[in-house]
């Protein structure tokens, strides 16, 4: 099994008091280094700003100024130069989601969790102040909220209230310095992609092959630990449970050795685990004892299977699955591309093209004028991105999307022969799996049958 990466996201209420929090000495065991991609005017400006909105909508609950992710290095990294691998991680994730980030180097009082604490905004600072401007007096309430007419922030004497506003005609009623915020940042998607583009960009630091991480699947057939924290009071119970996970994984990677397919697995744990649990729990309540005795059980049921249904071994790719792969999201990437072009030049393009000679320069000239902006705003947006589609196949290493297809459609059928090879594979272990269970029925019959039971005895 190998070791899964432990990224996680938080999002934080008290922007200034985690960044405190992440960057002084004096609140950290062993603080190694700090990187702010901003600067710290930035993150007052964010936090004022979110929050203002946020009183604005009149939403309930607390103001979301930023999020976090914590991000666990393998321990070795700690012999590395405590810049680098921090720094180029801290990097990549601003330029992949084009945000500003503030992050911290640091290990636990124990030296047993080497992390990064990587505070990232969810907005985007505007390129010029955007004002709104009042077109006639504003009026606002005590809670900040606008309201018609005048009269509704007057006292009984006919005075504003305290805690009321006016805002005269002509003068800015609301400022913005950040765009709004990244709805994707919301998204399970993006947590997703984002512990596997962060697993991957640490791994390429991680020299022996056997040593780099994975992200863990929650669908798969292995069981997640727990982390402990701080002056935790079940510390014990989750150590205990932390090891008959350990067991079971240790016997899923047996199973595996031995043959069995993964969803075979995944059904197993379900069954025998997820399940019995749900109802553990329905049944008794949440009693940690009773999920290791569960556990335990579905470990003794898993060896049993491996010990009856070996199958032969699985096939092997020998191609590079990872570079048809990268191949793959590169291709996706290009059509995306050129579905975009062609979208444009035949929706937008084309159709103004032909209007505009239509219109008479003369009696239409105005209508001409504005279609032409029109039209040279859409071909600029074309050769942009067909700039981008050929600086994307420039990157890939190829000259044109001719080349790049070639090599792709090389690679894709080796990939179909392998699948074609891992089908026949399935298939046969189903084959194996129906046959001995065939031949345990017989056998279970025969053990039944009196004539069998004394010629057995015999």
């Amino acid at each position: 099994m190998p070791r899964h990466s432990f990224i996680q996201m938080a999002k934080l209420t008290d922007l200034k008091g985690r960044i405190d929090y992440v960057t002084n000495p004096d609140r950290q065991e062993n603080l190694y280094a700090t990187y702010n991609t901003a600067d710290i005017q930035f993150w007052k400006m964010l936090a004022k700003e979110n929050q203002e909105d946020f009183k604005r909508s009149g939403t309930k609950g607390n103001c979301i100024e930023a999020r976090e992710f914590i991000v666990a290095l393998p321990e070795n990294f700690i012999d590395y130069d405590k810049n680098r691998p921090f720094k180029t991680i801290v990097d990549f994730f601003k330029r992949e989601y084009g945000v500003e980030c503030f992050a911290g180097l640091h290990h636990n009082k124990s030296m047993s969790n080497y992390h990064i604490h990587m505070i990232f905004a969810e907005r985007k600072l505007l390129p010029e102040i955007m004002e709104k401007i009042a077109t006639r007096n504003m009026f606002f309430n005590e809670a900040g909220k606008h309201v018609r007419t005048k009269k509704e922030i007057l006292d009984e004497d006919g005075e504003i209230r305290a805690g009321c506003t006016i805002i005269p005609k002509g003068e800015a009623y609301e400022r913005h310095l950040f765009a709004p915020k990244i709805e994707y940042f919301k998204d399970k998607e993006f947590l997703n992609e984002a512990k596997y583009k962060l697993t991957k960009l640490i791994n390429q630091y991680v020299k022996e092959e056997d040593k780099k991480l994975a992200v863990f699947d929650k669908s798969g057939p292995y069981l997640p630990t727990k982390k402990i924290g701080k002056n935790n009071p079940k510390e014990r119970q989750i150590k205990a449970d932390n090891e008959v996970r350990k067991q079971w994984n240790h016997t899923v990677d047996e199973a595996l050795l031995t043959g069995l397919i993964e969803t075979e697995i995944v059904v197993m744990k379900r069954v025998q685990i997820s399940e019995k649990v749900k109802e553990s729990i329905q049944t008794y309540g949440d009693f940690s004892y009773l999920f290791k005795s569960i556990v335990e059980a579905a470990i003794n049921f898993l060896k049993e299977i491996i010990s009856k249904f070996l199958v032969p071994p699985k096939p092997v790719f020998h191609g590079d699955m990872e570079k048809f792969n990268r191949m793959e999201e590169q291709r996706q990437g290009f059509m995306c591309l050129v579905k975009q072009i062609k979208t444009i030049n035949g929706l937008e393009i084309q159709p103004m093209k032909a209007r505009y000679e239509l219109l008479n320069p003369v009696f239409k000239a105005k209508e001409r004028k504005e279609l032409a902006k029109k039209l040279n705003v859409a071909v600029m947006h074309k050769n942009n991105l067909e700039l981008q589609l050929s600086s994307m196949i420039e990157s890939a290493g190829y000259q044109s999307i001719g080349g790049f297809m070639e090599d792709y459609n090389r690679f894709s059928e080796e990939v179909s022969r392998y699948k074609e090879e891992v089908g026949d594979w399935v298939r046969g272990c189903r084959v194996i799996e129906i046959k001995n269970r065939y031949v345990k029925e017989q056998n279970d019959e025969g053990i039944n049958n009196p004539k069998e039971k004394y010629r057995n005895a015999r």
